[in-house]
């Protein structure tokens, strides 16, 4: 399997062939897939949490 660069369509395409059944992916490679866009979420997840803080650090020192 061939996935493009860029994350936004690299998710997409991961999504789509850990749901496509037909293709020809074996069920250790599905479920490598599955954890690794598990993981990929915690991620952005985390990300999220960083930025939210570092932004109400900058809004009101005080607070962190």
């Amino acid at each position: 399997m061939i996935f493009p660069q860029g994350p936004d369509e690299l998710r997409r395409r991961i999504v789509e062939a850990i749901e496509d059944a037909s293709n020809e992916m074996t069920p250790l490679v599905r479920k490598a897939l599955q954890r690794a866009h598990l993981h990929w979420l915690e991620i952005e997840l985390q990300l999220a949490w960083c930025d939210e803080h570092i932004g109400i650090h900058v809004r009101c020192p005080q607070l962190s």
